[in-house]
């Protein structure tokens, strides 16, 4: 979904925008929600943190896979 989000976006707005960024700090998504649990979701799970972090990299390579 992801990968859709981000080639709507881009066709819609590329030629406007001179700097784009996937996901911001994915690592304090993924280390203070899931790792530590300071952030939401509040969760601290070592296996859900992971998988975080390789969600996020999936997300990332789905958009630039294509730019």
């Amino acid at each position: 979904d992801f990968g859709d989000y981000a080639r709507l976006v881009f066709r819609e707005y590329g030629s406007k925008v001179k700097n784009w960024i996937t996901l911001n700090e994915a690592e304090v998504v993924c280390d203070l929600g899931y790792g530590i649990g300071v952030f939401a979701p509040g969760k601290t799970n070592l296996k859900s943190q992971f998988d975080c972090r390789h969600h996020t990299v999936l997300a990332h390579t789905e958009y630039v896979r294509d730019f």
